[in-house]
Order: C-alpha cells, then structure tokens, then sequence
C-alpha cells in the first residue's frame, strides 16, 4: 500500500518537475527582457542576452546610445566628452579587447609626458616636478598610513573620517614652502581627487586602507610600492633629497640614475568612437531613444517573504552590509520555493515600466528588468518604484557618493596651436597669487588634455572636478569657455579665444545626475554590493556602481553588464534545478519492496 502510495506521489512529482522545466525553456524563449540604459554597462547585457536566444530591448533617455561613454562629433570629428581611458592596460584590461574589435584606434598616454603651472603661471622644472611627486609619495604613503594606523590604534577598528581630514593634519605639508605645496596639491588632484572622483571632504579615509595601500589593487591608478617603504631612500635612488629643496644639479642626476619611473604604467587614450564600442555592442537589439523612464512598478514575493527580509535587514547582526550575501542566499532559496510551488510557471509579466517619449507615456511590460540607471539619478529619485526598494538597497543608495565633473573642449584652427607637445597640463584656476582656495585638491584646478599631440586634432579637453565642476556646470557653455581661458592665459598670456568651436560634456544633465560613485566615510564597498543581488527575482542592476572593484570606470560597467545578464539566464534554472535535486533524493529514499 505504501509502494503504490509512493508510485503514484512519484508520477506526480516528475509530471510536475516536467512542467516546471518545459515552462521554463518556454518563457525563456518568450519572455520579455527590458534593459534600462543603453550605455556600457546595457549594451553589455542586451548583447549577451540577444546572443543567447532572449527576447530583449532597450530603452534609453538619452537621443544616443553611450551613457557616459559620450562621443561628439558636432566640430567634424570625435572627441570623448565622457570615458576616454582605458586604465592599467598592463593587467589585460577587457576593454582593449573590446576597442580593438570594433576598430577603436587607442594611443599610449604617459603620465610622465606632463608639464605643471604654479599659479602664478611659472612652470615647475623637471627637477621640481621629481621632487613634488617623490614628497607627495610620501605624504600619502608614509605619513598618511601612520596617522591612519595610530588613529585606529586609539580609537578602534570602527574608526572613519574624511581624507581630508587626516592629510589636512600632517605638518609634514603644512611645513611646505607655498610653492611646492601647490606642486604637492596638482599631484593630489590628479591622483586622488580625479582618482576617487570626488571631494576629499567626501571621501572616507578608509579609501587608503593600510591593508590595500600599495598593492596591485584593481581600482587603483596610484603609483604601487610596497606599504611601508621609507620614502627618503627611495628619493636617493632617484638623487632627490627631500629634505632640500630642488634644483637642477638633482635633475641630471635623476635622469642618469636609472632607478625606475617615478609614475604609474601609461594608460591607454581612446582616440575617438568610444561610443562605436556600444553602438557595435547593440547590433541587432531593439533600441528606443528619447524614452524616459520614470516608474517601475513590479510584482513583490509574497507576503511571508517580505516579512522574512523585513526581519533579516532589521536583525542586529544580519542586517550589517557584510551580511548581505547571506541574507541573499535566504532570500533566493525562499523564492525558488515561492516559484515552483506558490507562483507556478505561468503567472504573467513580473514589471512594467512607465516610459516617456515623443509620444507621451506608456507601460512597458516585461518578465526581467536590468537597471543601468546611474548612481546620480537613483539618489536624485527621478525613478518611482513599486513598491519601494528593499531597505538595504534605499540606505546604500542615500550612503553612497556621486562625483561632479565636467569636461570641456575648446578647438582651434591649427595654424592657432599655441601649446606644446605634452601630452597634459595641469594648472590652478584661481587668480595668481589667489591661494586661498585651500589645500589636497580641494580648489580650482584643470586638467588639460593635448588632443593635438595624441590625435591631431588642435584642440585642448579641459577636465575639473567636484565643487569647481559644479559651479562651472550651472553656467552656459560660452561662460565656461570665458573662465577656462582666464586661466589658460595665466599660463600662456595672449592665448586667443578657439577659433574652432567648443562642445562639453552632459554629466550635470538629468540623465546622469552627475559623474560616478564614491565612498563616502562610514560608507564601504558592502554597501555597493547591494546592487550585485536581484530584487524579486525580477529587477537586476548593472553599472559602474554596481561593482565595487573596478567602480568609477567602462571595465566595471562591461563587467556588470556580463553579470547581470549571467543572472537573468541562470534565473530560468533555478527552480527546475531544485526540484531535479528534490527529486533525486527521493528517488535515493525510495520505500523498499518490504515495505
């Protein structure tokens, strides 16, 4: 009686655990899939999910693909406004891989090839140049690390500041004469300002970690030597001694002394099309421009579901960000329960999005949702979801910084180059003598960027960052043309205004909300790693936020672009996966013939 019992529990079992497997293969055919953002990091996932046989579109606000990869083309030929580096090449960089497909020229970019202004307008000599990047090594190297580790010495492991406070309490900089500490504070904005994408008061001091200082992190474009190394017998490998003041008698000595580059391994510079990469990406996938998102309304797991996560993210010890991958764990496996035995396999579209275009709004349906939407417009809630976010999720989104930038080219004829031949400049922006704009990166300070020497075109890309870039970007372009070239003619007198037009980049637009993720203090990397989880099985996240590792760059929003469209796939297999493994066991406990 128990056999026959078991025989016809058993027909039922695998006449289930087909049905869940025939209507998986069937939605994963029919399904919809909606990609949100049609830059890097959604042309990434569309492409790999179009390869793959899924049903896939994508919907962006923008009139172009790209995102932040922005090439404009609006003065005859291209210029990155948006991404324009592919950083450490030497560590086999994916994005080369993907340049070089779609026929993306790139050139090296040495960081050794740069000349700098005081702001008086003097140029530093080489010899100064040598010495301000060895005393700022140490600096950051040597005397932050101390501070650091005797900060968390005292006040324990939980400790936190911004950088800037830490690096503003050193008197090894404030001993500086002006000069060389404006030298110091050019080194600071290109490697840690223009590096973190943000304000220093922004930044936690656990960004330069004594565990990660120094090693061949992924993220990092700082100079690598080991933690720990005494920064005055490095110098004298070099024939610097910092504790005088250079002069050139050091410099050739510097140059004979073979004892190693004193700057990063070069970058790659995309010399124009960046955006060809994407365009190439999304061959073949249905694209809508101009097509806002503004809701997101999706179906929630069931009610006991959402009373599990309410009571895991407000538990004293799962609810900390570290626990995050365990409690998505539990989250996963009572969703697959859900699915399989509560939901079924038929139970309609999980989303539908409400859309803007030329057209007026409409509902976008759809089973599976990849959201690219930058970590600017997610803070600024120009997306309404419903229902909200889970609670971990709307906290890291309020923890988490965005950075302000603006990049502006400014074109002349090329009988009008007036510049040299290296390949950036950095300066101050304020007036000479005006050193009151504070210190570590925190005033008015360009990078320009020589697009004549790297791809012959005669024009110059300015880069500023955080509060300068905010207050440049809320004027008109002709505005920040005029203000940029104040400070161009403080470093070349009699520049003329370009002669060839100017174009700028769109970061400060609603569609971006600014430049890119940073973490702030008391913020860290478990808080981006909210967004590697899907919410309800059917709302994903891609983007350069979303990987905490190589965050702030196109490597990380192609890396999760590839990750959430691995995602989407491996959800259609979830559920039958358990019930073929359900179903093993019960074959492995079957009742004996006795019985």
């Amino acid at each position: 009686m128990l056999r026959r019992a078991w025989s016809f529990l058993w027909g039922v079992w695998c006449t289930w655990l087909l049905a869940c497997w025939t209507g998986s293969a069937w939605r994963r055919a029919t399904d919809r899939v909606v990609v949100v953002g049609a830059g890097m990091a959604g042309a990434t996932a569309a492409a790999e999910l179009h390869a793959a046989g899924f049903h896939v579109s994508v919907v962006e606000a923008r009139g172009r693909v790209g995102g932040r990869v922005y090439t404009n083309v609006d003065l005859g030929f291209p210029i990155e406004l948006g991404a324009a580096f592919v950083h450490r090449p030497q560590y086999e960089n994916p994005v080369l891989g993907l340049l070089d497909a779609h026929g993306v020229r790139h050139v090296e970019y040495d960081f050794a090839k740069g000349v700098y202004f005081d702001s008086d307008g003097g140029r530093y000599t080489d010899a100064e140049r040598r010495w301000g990047k060895l005393m700022f090594d140490r600096i950051m190297y040597e005397d932050v690390m101390e501070a650091m580790e005797g900060a968390v010495e005292e006040e324990g492991p939980l400790w936190d500041e911004s950088l800037w406070t830490t690096l503003n309490a050193l008197e090894s900089y404030h001993a500086l004469p002006p000069r060389y500490r404006r030298l110091v504070d050019l080194f600071c904005f290109q490697y840690v300002v223009q590096e973190l994408q943000a304000d220093l008061d922004d930044v936690s001091a656990k960004e330069f970690d004594p565990i990660w200082a120094g090693t061949v992190t992924p993220h990092s474009t700082l100079p690598q030597y080991p933690y720990g190394t005494e920064y005055g017998a490095r110098a004298a490998q070099h024939g610097v001694d910092l504790d005088t003041l250079p002069d050139e008698a050091e410099a050739a000595e510097v140059c004979s002394a073979g004892a190693g580059t004193l700057y990063p391994s070069p970058d790659r510079f995309v010399a124009g099309g960046y955006a060809g990469v994407v365009s190439g990406l999304l061959r073949g996938v249905s694209v809508a421009l101009k097509t806002r998102v503004d809701a997101v309304r999706y179906r929630d797991h069931a009610a006991w579901i959402l009373q599990l996560e309410e009571w895991l993210d407000d538990h004293a010890l799962w609810g900390e960000p570290q626990f995050a991958a365990a409690r998505h764990a539990v989250y996963s496996i009572a969703a697959v329960v859900e699915e399989a035995f509560l939901g079924g396999w038929a139970a309609g579209a999980r989303a539908e999005l409400t859309a803007t275009d030329d057209g007026g709004a409409a509902a976008i349906p759809a089973d599976r949702v990849i959201l690219t939407l930058p970590i600017g417009v997610l803070k600024a809630r120009r997306v309404i979801f419903d229902p909200p976010l889970p609670y971990a999720l709307q906290d890291a989104i309020a923890d988490l910084g965005v950075s302000a930038a603006l990049k502006v080219a400014m074109c002349w004829q090329p009988e009008d180059v007036f510049w040299g031949d290296e390949q950036y400049h950095y300066f101050h922006a304020y007036p000479p003598g005006g050193d009151a704009a504070g210190t570590f990166g925190r005033g008015e300070f360009v990078e320009a960027v020589n697009l004549w020497t790297l791809r012959a075109s005669p024009c110059l890309l300015f880069e500023v960052e955080t509060a300068f870039a905010k207050a440049l970007s809320a004027r008109p372009l002709q505005d920040k043309v005029d203000s940029l070239l104040r400070a161009v003619r403080n470093i070349y007198p009699g520049a003329p205004p370009p002669t060839l037009g100017s174009v700028e980049s769109d970061f400060a637009s609603p569609y971006s909300d600014g430049g890119y993720v940073h973490f702030g203090v008391d913020t860290s990397a478990e808080h981006g790693e909210e967004f590697t989880y899907p919410v309800s099985r059917c709302l994903y996240w891609a983007g350069e936020h979303t990987v905490w590792e190589h965050y702030g760059n196109t490597h990380g929003a192609w890396l999760s672009g590839k990750r959430a469209a691995a995602q989407v796939m491996g959800s259609y297999h979830h559920t039958w996966l358990a019930l073929a493994t359900a179903t093993v066991f019960t074959a492995l406990t079957r009742p004996s013939k006795a019985a």
